[in-house]
């Protein structure tokens, strides 16, 4: 078992699924996806404002 602890708390993970090598094609696409829907919120508020605005 991997130990994470984060302050008082403290979280059992399976080695299995967690001790594992990163791989940076993973990587790059979650990044590339968190980004792209940032940039889709960023675009509706905008049109939300401009709309509420007329």
């Amino acid at each position: 078992m991997f130990y994470y602890i984060n302050g008082s708390h403290k979280i059992m993970l399976a080695c299995g699924v967690f001790d594992v090598p990163i791989r940076k094609d993973i990587i790059h696409r979650v990044v590339r996806w968190q980004l792209d829907k940032g940039q889709q919120v960023l675009y509706i508020s905008l049109i939300y404002n401009l709309i509420s605005e007329e």
